[in-house]
């Protein structure tokens, strides 16, 4: 890496943020901060401008998902990437439309959280592998009920067709 990335983490628990700071430090990321709830995070971000925000859903005070929202229409250029433990539909949907650049879930391999990272920085999305089988399964879905698939668009502007657009978008 020719230049460091520079990275927030956002999680309430502080043994999983001296984990991920470890993990990230050893493989040449910067982390310039760490917040434990949703309202640091959004602090932390005017103060420090990150590249990258690696965000936990749960958070106190002000969830992860809300404080992506309020980041991203502050800080569009910032990314945030979700850290979580729910790989549930609604919320890989709800973090897509506060405006996350990728989902990843605890589960993963350390080094998937890096290639994420690294992926995203280069203004791609990175996915966690259950994300990626869920959109297989939605497209199948989606076909096997006479909608658009692949890389076909939706005529109508709804929100709903448009979340299902960036959906598709992220994951072909």
């Amino acid at each position: 890496m020719d230049r460091q990335i520079e990275v927030l983490l956002v999680d309430d628990h502080v043994i999983v943020r001296q984990g991920i700071r470890k993990l990230l430090e050893e493989k040449g990321i910067k982390v310039i901060g760490e917040a434990g709830n949703g309202y640091e995070a959004i602090n932390l971000t005017r103060e420090l401008h990150p590249k990258i925000v690696v965000m936990d859903i749960s958070l106190p005070l002000l969830g992860g998902i809300d404080a992506t929202r309020r980041i991203k229409k502050e800080f569009p250029d910032t990314k945030v990437i979700m850290l979580t433990i729910h790989s549930e539909e609604n919320y890989i949907i709800n973090s897509l439309d506060a405006g996350a650049n990728g989902y990843l879930l605890k589960e993963a391999v350390a080094d998937e959280l890096v290639r994420a990272i690294e992926t995203v920085e280069r203004s791609l999305t990175g996915y966690s592998t259950i994300i990626v089988r869920w959109q297989r399964r939605a497209r199948e879905s989606m076909s096997s009920a006479g909608l658009p698939t692949g890389r076909e668009k939706y005529s109508s502007s709804s929100p709903r067709a448009t979340r299902a657009n960036r959906s598709r978008k992220c994951f072909l």
